[in-house]
């Protein structure tokens, strides 16, 4: 007994020892497990040489504890022609780079659940070039590197701010298609990928907007893709190539094989708006499907030839000429019979009524007309492929020239739209976005806002419908995101914790993290950052 008891008291330690060195492994992975954004992720704005431009970034911490977080200003350019900024870590203090105009500062402590605003001024210098200047403030959770040959920021998570400069003066907005192509010639079903390039000629970014309209060869619409509606994140940095890739798939139909035609139409410009057009031409041909039909016509202009052929015979066995093959001769001075067209229907019929006046009982009758198709089968069989071949060309004709008809496209920040959402996205709108910083945002924003960072588009627009059926009326001021968020943070301004308690309830228990203070708000807020958490509501 004694040494069972030992042995258990052993086992005991050595489990308590155990947990104790896993316990910080936990903590470690759990303190890892960071949830922290920013808003704006994007500014654009305008300034004139010497002036001063003032903002803030807001930092939101959705996690149960503090968090210190860090920055660093960079310069970037694009990188090739997919849009992916490259950010340059060398920014000099010469003053003669957008990041050495930015102040802001080096770190902040964020309390649990909480938001803080981290202030930028930026100082536009007398002698500042005209046109476009491009920096970002990367935030992230470790600071700069001690190395002094080292300007990278190092972080276990690392969450930029885009800043999109235009300074007045000598400016030249000049962009051009350079190629809009559809990525395969011939397809065999109605789907391909359009490709649109566009150089920006000028000294300062453009944001082309407008659309790709595909139509097939009769004319009729066929897919819609909205270019760069509802967002900001699909500038043209200057004197830069950037390629936009959409992917059509289209309602499959046999009708609507044939050539088809894209059309792409943007403009651009801030003080001038300026056009661009261009379209490209594809076929859709599934070779499969087309050898067989080319058989059934073939087939059919065939039987069709030799019934023709064959009621040409009847027709002149009817007038007296003999056929040429049976090499009969007519008897001279037999006067010959003129017959009609019709001739040959008019003794069918004429042989039906006959042998239905002989019929005495419904057995019979039915008996009659039984053997009446069968001897008249050559006729029957020839009217009923000439009706369904009727019936076909109709139906393809018809279904060719349907002026609506479903189709996908996923734009080229990766939306994935159905026909409606599409036509929904196209409506002239203007964005308003808490998470797209201008200079001509004003104040006094509704005291609930939504901005939609989550992979569904439409999810924005269900939540607030949702609210406003529990009485809660909220407006949404971004129904799109460029990059998913998984969870759901609330941020509200302290005055409003009531309210951000019951939203939280409402939203799949949503984390909330509270502002600093209410200071310097017009109105109190809460803004609402939806993430792929409440993805059942649009399911």
């Amino acid at each position: 007994m004694t040494y069972h008891l030992s042995k258990f008291i052993k086992t005991a330690v050595t489990l308590v020892a155990l947990l104790m060195l896993v316990t910080p492994v936990f903590q470690a992975q759990a303190q890892n497990s960071l949830a922290f954004s920013v808003s704006p992720s994007i500014f654009d704005m305008s300034a004139n040489p010497g002036q001063a431009w003032r903002s803030t970034i807001r930092v939101i911490n959705a996690n149960p504890y503090d968090l210190t977080i860090y920055t660093q200003v960079v310069n970037f350019e694009p990188s090739g022609e997919s849009g992916v900024p490259n950010f340059i870590y060398d920014v000099e203090d010469n003053n003669s780079t957008f990041a050495s105009w930015i102040e802001t500062s080096e770190s902040i402590q964020i309390p649990a659940e909480r938001t803080v605003e981290l202030p930028i001024i930026i100082t536009v210098p007398e002698d500042a070039q005209p046109g476009g200047h491009y920096a970002a403030v990367l935030i992230g959770t470790r600071p700069a590197s001690g190395n002094e040959n080292a300007n990278k920021v190092e972080t276990s998570q690392i969450i930029s701010s885009l800043l999109f400069l235009n300074v007045t003066g000598d400016v030249n907005e000049l962009a051009t298609i350079r190629s809009f192509r559809s990525a395969d010639y011939i397809v065999d079903r109605p789907e391909t990928i359009f490709d649109v390039r566009i150089e920006n000629k000028g000294n300062v970014h453009v944001l082309p907007q407008g659309e790709i309209r595909i139509y097939n060869m009769w004319g009729q619409e066929r897919g819609l893709i909205p270019v760069n509606k509802q967002t900001l994140f699909g500038n043209v940095l200057s004197n830069s190539v950037r390629k936009y890739s959409f992917e059509w798939k289209g309602d499959w139909s046999i009708a609507d094989i044939g050539r088809y035609k894209a059309e792409v139409s943007l403009t651009y410009g801030r003080d001038e708006k300026q056009s661009l057009a261009s379209e490209t031409a594809f076929w859709v041909f599934p070779w499969k499907i087309i050898i067989g039909l080319v058989i059934i016509l073939y087939s059919f202009f065939k039987l069709f030839s030799w019934a023709i052929k064959a009621y040409i015979r009847k027709m002149l066995a009817m007038a007296g000429v003999p056929a040429a093959h049976t090499g009969a001769t007519t008897i001279a001075g037999e006067p010959k019979k003129t017959v009609s067209v019709a001739a040959p229907i008019e003794a069918g019929m004429l042989d039906l009524r006959q042998r239905l006046s002989r019929t005495d009982s419904l057995q019979n009758y039915l008996k009659t007309i039984v053997d009446f198709a069968k001897s008249y089968w050559k006729f029957f069989f020839v009217f009923i492929a000439f009706m369904i071949f009727t019936w076909g060309v109709i139906w393809f004709v018809s279904s060719a020239l349907t002026p609506n008809r479903d189709y996908e496209v996923i734009t080229a920040s990766g939306e994935q739209l159905t026909a409606e959402q599409a036509q929904e996205v196209n409506q002239p709108s203007v964005v308003n976005d808490e998470d797209v910083q201008n200079d001509d945002i004003d104040l006094g924003e509704p005291v609930i806002t939504i901005i939609n960072r989550s992979s569904y588009p439409e999810l924005a627009a269900i939540v607030a419908e949702n609210l406003l059926g529990e009485g809660i009326e909220a407006e949404v001021v971004a129904d799109s995101s460029t990059s998913a968020e998984d969870r759901t943070v609330i941020v509200f301004s302290p005055s409003e914790t009531e309210q951000a308690l019951e939203l939280s309830k409402l939203l799949n228990n949503a984390p909330l993290s509270a502002l600093g203070t209410d200071e310097g708000l017009s109105t109190p807020e809460i803004t609402i950052y939806l993430g792929n958490d409440n993805a059942q509501l649009v399911e």
